[in-house]
């Protein structure tokens, strides 16, 4: 099966995390390297992006979610985007934002830190839980009520309350007071903002009142929401893109010239027909031979299978119409391809990817639906190898 994937990556239709200029882990460990964490090795790659990025007394980190390399052709012409880009870099994968914001938080690859995708399964803890969202999946019950931790589900801290500089982030309103917000950002400010007016203020208070050395975060979310309702090509999009590159002008513009901006993404996106969609339910045969049915992503769906049901499961497999369209590996089919990065996978990302993923070529989703609940019927989904899911930018300004 891994000869499908090698193929893939060679013919340029699916695209390696590790084979870019670098990888969107190696450019976090950059930003920790120049605010004076010690705890990663310098490589060429993140001496490369450090001399890129330059050493600054002020750093503001932008990650505009969504904002992949296939949406190049909507950036304005002569704006931010389009004259400050510098390279294009790879994300991790899986290609989705629960497992990019964790490595960005903790400076780890998801072969070390574990988690799987939107829905990571939690084996030692008997649950499905969206970290992001701190809840469990089918009774959407808060995994605080469960008496769970965010450290529970996530076997490393997050290193932002160890830069040499002052942290502050900017959070969207909605998510910045959830457990997930406070733990990735290590205890450190944060200011909420509900519209890129206060945004700009903000922003613009708190470059007046600069001092030592900082570290700003900025997190935008609005492209990859737009991009999931409507697809990657939509006007809707396009639109949005244009905004943000205007928020990020006058970012610049109001900002001294000791601050060094720095945007990227986490992933991008692609389109998937709608004959390609998939959904499961309990009722389904192949169901029944697994354990909280499929958890990651749609378009790298991780499978956990009951003892004993492997041939069962494989046999059932076979016969969904989604078999046509997904080849299963092992945890260690891909870790040996590095795709979960460079280091071997830890005990949690071993126990979180359970017996198989699915990877496909084309895109393709496929949705376990608990009882009672609907299909999300996504157009734009991430998670998988594609380029426009993998390929992302880096634009220093």
């Amino acid at each position: 099966m891994a000869d499908t994937l090698l193929r893939a990556f060679e013919s340029g239709e699916l695209s390696h995390p590790m084979r870019g200029e670098a990888n969107s882990v190696e450019l976090f460990r950059a930003m920790a390297l120049l605010s004076g964490v010690k705890l990663f090795k310098e490589t060429p790659t993140t001496e490369k992006l450090c001399n890129v990025i330059g050493h600054h007394d002020h750093y503001l980190f932008v990650l505009v979610d969504g904002l992949g390399m296939n949406l190049k052709d909507r950036f304005p012409s002569g704006g931010f985007l389009e004259s400050t880009l510098q390279h294009e870099i790879r994300s991790v994968f899986p290609s989705t934002t629960s497992v990019a914001l964790t490595s960005l938080a903790t400076g780890l690859w998801p072969a070390e830190h574990g988690l799987t995708g939107w829905w990571t399964h939690f084996p030692e803890h008997r649950r499905v839980i969206a970290p992001l969202i701190f809840t469990e999946r089918g009774t959407r019950t808060a995994a605080d009520q469960l008496g769970l931790t965010v450290e529970d589900l996530i076997p490393t801290r997050p290193i932002l309350g160890s830069f040499f500089r002052d942290p502050r982030s900017f959070l969207p309103a909605h998510i910045s007071e959830g457990r997930y917000a406070a733990w990735s950002r290590d205890g450190t400010p944060i200011d909420p903002f509900r519209s890129h007016g206060q945004l700009k203020r903000m922003i613009r208070r708190d470059a007046a009142a600069l001092r030592g050395p900082s570290y700003r975060y900025l997190y935008l979310l609005t492209v990859d929401k737009l991009c999931h309702k409507y697809g990657t090509a939509s006007d809707q999009v396009t639109a949005d893109i244009n905004r943000v590159d205007r928020l990020l002008t006058r970012i610049r513009d109001m900002l001294p010239h000791t601050v060094r901006m720095i945007v990227t993404a986490d992933h991008g996106l692609v389109d998937v027909p709608p004959e390609r969609h998939f959904s499961w339910r309990d009722e389904d045969p192949v169901c029944a031979h697994l354990l909280g049915g499929q958890s990651g992503e749609g378009t790298t769906p991780v499978f956990h299978v009951k003892p004993g049901h492997d041939e069962s499961f494989l046999e059932e497999f076979g016969r969904t119409e989604a078999a046509a369209h997904y080849t299963l590996h092992t945890p260690d089919e891909l870790a040996k391809l590095d795709l979960y990065g460079p280091e071997p996978l830890s005990d949690a990302a071993r126990t979180h990817l359970g017996q198989y993923i699915g990877i496909a070529v084309e895109p393709t989703r496929l949705e376990y639906l608990p009882p009672g609940s609907d299909p999300v019927n996504h157009v734009g989904v991430h998670g998988g190898l594609r380029p426009a899911e993998i390929n992302i930018p880096l634009c220093v300004a």
